[in-house]
């Protein structure tokens, strides 16, 4: 059962989407953090991000075509793809569930003839010039939780137009993908001074270097939420507030799983406020009133994640009122 959700907000909040890139193919950094959700990848690999196939320690491999279509997890054939992100659904959700999900990522499945190992996921970054204190947070899915076969993956960085060499940014989190397991996992990476002020092209990527181990099927492993934040170079006061880049669902969303989570994305690092949030039930004219501070909602970096009772075949308002949220 589907049903429909309609957000509605308070003056506390302005939908306010930022373009982080150029022309070039590269991510230009404006506001921290840049955010990649990967949900409009149905049209394509965003601008600045690239998949490589037989990457190595000193080479980016060769470029690999992206499918758009929603694909299952299950889908056993080698391919970088449009998938559902594991966020909001469980390991026995349907094909159906997966295609209707609003809340996407970019994935690959490995098969003994693609990606195994040298599957990685780039991010080309135009400069970081008067940029300082990198840090970098993103979820590691394993989706299919019929593959037994593990894989392991790493986040490295190089400079300038074309790398030889990349460095290990040691990464913490469980970097592991596979085993049967469906998982959902954040990986933080700070990179200290490594990526301060540089006026050349700086390069992220995630990918797997060594060959999978085990038996049987290999993973099918999401990269989602890509989140890299920074200090602007001189430090001083943050004067700017958060707005919002993002609802899930999106304004005015129907035919939206009962099981959602509700999400809200900031332009930048947030912590909770004071005051409840009104889940409202407009076909039956009843509210669910959610404190702030209850374990039912919680924020991950500049994502705040609400979950509600809500009930198939109804109509919602959310309103969020002001203080409810604070910069931090």
């Amino acid at each position: 059962m589907v049903k429909s959700i309609l957000f509605k907000r308070s003056s506390l909040f302005l939908l306010t989407f930022v373009a982080y890139f150029n022309s070039f193919g590269q991510i230009t950094l404006n506001s921290s953090p840049f955010i990649e959700d990967f949900n409009s990848i149905a049209s394509g690999l965003p601008t600045g991000v690239t998949v490589k196939t037989g990457a190595t320690a000193t080479t980016f491999g060769t470029d690999a075509a992206l499918n758009v279509n929603p694909t299952a997890w299950n889908g056993t054939t080698g391919a970088f793809r449009n998938s559902a992100s594991a966020t909001g659904l469980t390991a026995t959700s349907d094909i159906t569930a997966q295609s209707a999900a609003t809340n996407r990522a970019i994935a690959v499945r490995q098969t003994g003839s693609f990606g195994d190992p040298g599957a990685s996921f780039v991010f080309q970054i135009a400069n970081t010039n008067n940029r300082t204190a990198f840090n970098l947070n993103f979820k590691l899915q394993s989706l299919d939780n019929a593959s037994p076969r593990n894989t392991i993956w790493i986040v490295e960085y190089a400079f300038g137009d074309t790398p030889t060499s990349f460095i290990n940014s040691n990464a913490t989190g469980v970097l592991t993908t596979g085993g049967s397991a469906f998982s959902n996992n954040t990986i933080s990476v700070n990179f200290g001074s490594a990526l301060d002020d540089k006026t050349s092209k700086v390069w992220i990527r995630i990918s797997t270097l060594v060959a999978s181990t085990g038996s049987g099927s290999r993973p099918t492993t999401a990269v989602d939420d890509f989140n890299l934040a920074w200090t602007a170079a001189g430090g001083g006061p943050d004067v700017t507030a958060p707005v919002v880049n993002s609802f899930l669902p999106a304004d005015d969303a129907t035919n939206v799983n009962n099981n959602t989570i509700l999400e809200i994305r900031f332009s930048e690092l947030i912590a909770k406020g004071t005051g409840n949030i009104a889940i409202v039930n407009t076909t039956d004219n009843t509210t669910e009133n959610i404190d702030v501070t209850s374990n039912k909602v919680t924020i991950t970096n500049s994502t705040v994640a609400i979950t509600a009772n809500l009930i198939d075949g109804k109509s919602y308002a959310v309103n969020i009122p002001n203080n409810t949220f604070k910069d931090l």
